[in-house]
């Protein structure tokens, strides 16, 4: 059954956080479509997923210095997510975020 997670106006920072733990753990179960405002006006729908059952494996290489994580200003403001159509890891920032659609089991 198609679910919308409820976005209304983030008015502060506690209410950004708690927004952004809802994406995170409805993207955890699997995939969602997420509509949101690109920086430069665009709105985009991202096919996306933070699932470890549908993200995909690491290959860790001996010998091979493994990449350094990004570190972030201020990391309550953006969201990093697997992209399944792009296949590849892609962000946006949370306060952009106009639409969140899911597939539940429950009917």
């Amino acid at each position: 059954m198609k679910q919308q997670l409820q976005i209304s106006k983030v008015n502060n920072e506690t209410e950004l956080v708690a927004f952004r733990d809802a994406m995170k753990g409805i993207l955890k179960l699997g995939v969602a479509e997420v509509t949101f405002t690109k920086k430069d006006g665009d709105q985009r729908i991202m096919t996306c997923t933070l699932s470890n059952d549908i993200l995909p494996v690491v290959e860790v290489v001996e010998g091979v210095e493994p990449k350094k994580p990004r570190v972030l200003k201020n990391p309550n403001n953006s969201l990093a997510v697997y992209d399944t159509n792009a296949k590849g890891w892609r962000s946006f920032v949370v306060k952009n975020v106009t639409a969140v659609s899911y597939e539940t089991d429950a009917e």
